[in-house]
């Protein structure tokens, strides 16, 4: 399916709010935006993995399927995680708003990008069959929400997940998304500026590097997850 090019899609709903700075870089590209921009991207917001690598995003390629797929894995190229841990290299497909959003995320949350990486290659198991940890790992990855509450009980929640955005381009306005709880010090304002976004993102990230993000005792699939009206979320960030 060939998905249309909208270069001003972050001012059409507030959801897109937090991703503007990262959105901007590219509202110039008339069509999809190729390699070189998001790699000038990642240049201009110095994008990093936790091992120091610079983020790279290369052209994805076709993915074997069965048992031919971890063959190939292990004879031509590392696994997904790893190569983004090892060398900094997100295979992205072009001329897809999943892979896009995925880049804006890196982007807006470089931190808790980093440290979900560093922590799905750190647990990754060996086999085609993902782990628990893993699986929670990958399901805030593409469906994550970050829930700010207050000591006065006041709460909001940021969308994270890239593949939420992604529903919300398509039209789909009931999905599936896992919240993360921060507690904050203090009640803040509604406004979420840039210093605290980078506050929220690195608090993000010291959950998910000190493994706050899944516990053993907590049951698999979509018992983890809740149901999420996107057209509920109102505009949080200035």
């Amino acid at each position: 399916m060939t998905e249309s090019w909208d270069p001003k899609f972050y001012i059409r709903s507030p959801m897109f709010a937090a991703l503007t700075s990262a959105a901007r870089y590219f509202s110039h590209c008339t069509d999809w935006p190729g390699l070189a921009d998001y790699n000038a991207m990642a240049k201009s917001f110095d994008l990093r993995t936790a091992s120091g690598s610079a983020l790279d995003f290369v052209a994805a390629k076709p993915k074997p399927r069965g048992s031919l797929r971890r063959q190939v894995a292990q004879a031509t190229q590392l696994p997904y995680e790893e190569r983004i841990y090892q060398k900094g290299e997100v295979s992205t497909r072009l001329r897809s708003w999943h892979d896009f959003f995925n880049a804006l995320v890196w982007a807006t949350y470089p931190k808790t990008k980093a440290a979900l990486n560093q922590r799905q290659n750190a647990v990754s198991c060996k086999t085609l069959v993902r782990g628990r940890e893993q699986d929670r790992l990958a399901m805030f990855d593409e469906g994550g929400l970050i829930c700010l509450q207050t000591p006065s009980s006041e709460a909001f929640v940021l969308v994270f997940g890239h593949a939420l955005f992604e529903s919300y381009m398509h039209g789909r306005m009931e999905v599936y998304g896992m919240t993360h709880t921060l507690i904050q010090a203090e009640t803040f304002t509604p406004c979420i500026d840039s210093a605290k976004l980078n506050i929220i993102d690195t608090e993000m990230a010291q959950h998910i590097i000190h493994g706050r993000l899944w516990r053993p005792d907590q049951r698999p699939g979509r018992a983890l997850l809740s149901t999420v009206k996107l057209t509920s979320f109102v505009d949080h960030t200035r």
